[in-house]
């Protein structure tokens, strides 16, 4: 967070303000919670885009090594963080049965009472 407030030019502090006085404007509640999130195919259209592109790049920095780098000062390799695909560990929480869609207990009763149907 602090690079990212530095990137605006504010401190964390600044920021943390910033954001908690927004939080209580509906406009403002309203425009983050209407935004789209990527689905579970993008983030790992994504993760496999960087993977590729590490991948590219370091196939460069082993041929320079490899010649060029006994010579000179060897290049170093470099490797992106991948983040972690949000959906698909949602969908697989879901599948082994760690998150349950109906979780309260009082629910549970009452649709093996019959009283919803």
């Amino acid at each position: 967070m602090a690079e990212f407030a530095m990137s605006r030019g504010q401190t964390p502090e600044e920021f943390t303000a910033e954001m908690k006085a927004k939080s209580t404007e509906p406009e403002f509640l309203t425009q983050m919670l209407s935004q789209s999130v990527p689905t579970e195919r993008q983030v790992a259209m994504y993760r496999r885009y960087l993977v590729a592109r590490d991948w590219a790049r370091n196939i460069g920095v082993f041929a320079y090594n490899w010649t060029v780098g006994w010579v000179q000062a060897p290049a170093s390799y470099s490797w992106s963080h991948v983040p972690p695909n949000g959906p698909s560990l949602t969908r697989f929480l879901f599948d082994v049965g760690a998150i349950q869609a109906v979780s309260h207990d009082h629910t549970q009763r009452a649709v093996a009472d019959g009283f919803m149907t």
